[in-house]
């Protein structure tokens, strides 16, 4: 192999852990996005419930 091919074996390498690298950046983002959006709905289901609970109480309803 002469140092051409080893050039072009080496960038070729680079290209495909760049292109990794993105994919599994992409994945954890989304991941951390879901993880965010089912914390505020919980969040928000939460205070649904405490909201509900503070206009009918077992006095008033």
């Amino acid at each position: 192999m002469n140092d051409g091919d080893v050039s072009k074996q080496i960038q070729q390498m680079v290209r495909f852990i760049h292109q990794e690298a993105d994919e599994e950046a992409n994945e954890i983002g989304v991941s951390g996005e879901e993880v965010r959006l089912n914390s505020l709905t919980s969040i928000l289901f939460a205070f649904s419930i405490h909201d509900s609970d503070l206009l009918c109480s077992p006095l008033n309803c």
